[in-house]
């Protein structure tokens, strides 16, 4: 960690104040270095590395948590103030998110994530007679009789 001598020891420099806005606007810290700080080879990992330093330093972990404060409030009054329903919606969706909840992704409750056989209408036919002669077959997961395999994928 850097010891900051002189004027700035209690806050920001100009070039981590422009890392945090960059970092805020891109979401990638070796961008916001390559922005704001002298670096010759902008492919040299040299970016990553001193955006991960940066990041790690006391003000500015300072400053990006009291922007993401500043950006929750902004978000909470928005969800309850916004005239247009979307806006609205969109707003109580980033605060669910979050908060760590999302939205139910969409699940095939019918097969469990098992793969689907797909049957002839001919072997669909022979199951049923057959279960219609034979009452006493086990029910639950089992291949229809002849099916043989005809599993698509």
């Amino acid at each position: 960690m850097p010891i900051f001598k002189g004027k700035n020891k209690n806050r920001l420099t100009p070039k981590e104040k422009g890392f945090c806005d960059d970092y805020l606007d891109t979401g990638n810290a070796s961008e916001a270095a390559r922005r704001n700080y002298d670096i010759s080879d902008p492919n040299s990992s040299t970016a990553r590395v001193l955006g991960n330093h940066v990041l790690n330093r006391p003000f500015v972990q300072s400053y990006l948590e009291g922007m993401a404060e500043g950006a929750i409030s902004r978000i909470l009054n928005m969800s309850k103030t916004a005239k247009n329903e979307s806006v609205r919606l969109s707003a109580n969706k980033d605060i669910l998110d979050r908060a760590g909840f999302s939205a139910v992704s969409r699940t095939d409750l019918t097969t469990q994530g098992d793969k689907l056989n797909f049957y002839t209408d001919e072997q669909i036919k022979r199951a049923a007679a057959e279960i219609v002669r034979n009452p006493t077959l086990p029910t639950g997961k089992q291949d229809a009789p002849d099916a043989g395999t005809t599993s698509q994928e």
